[in-house]
């Protein structure tokens, strides 16, 4: 912000990784717009992979508004 580096906070994510909420205030609402998925079941080694292309909008904190922004999501649930 104001060109300088700033870590944020832990984040909460929701359940089904639509929204992301900051603890110092903000929320961002992502939109899916393409999905890759890969699905491997070898018994011993399973494997669900969900990679979503799309955009973010909502409130950063510090009050930085996006609109749109691309970007990505992703959940991985292994069994080894």
């Amino acid at each position: 912000m104001d060109g300088e580096e700033r870590e944020v906070g832990p984040v909460t994510f929701s359940e089904d990784l639509s929204t992301v909420s900051f603890t110092e205030g903000g929320t961002l609402c992502f939109q899916p717009e393409a999905l890759i998925e890969h699905h491997t079941n070898l018994l011993l080694v399973r494997s669900d992979y969900l990679h979503w292309f799309g955009t973010y909008t909502g409130t950063l904190p510090g009050g930085i508004e996006l609109n749109g922004a691309p970007g990505v999501r992703e959940r991985h649930d292994a069994l080894w």
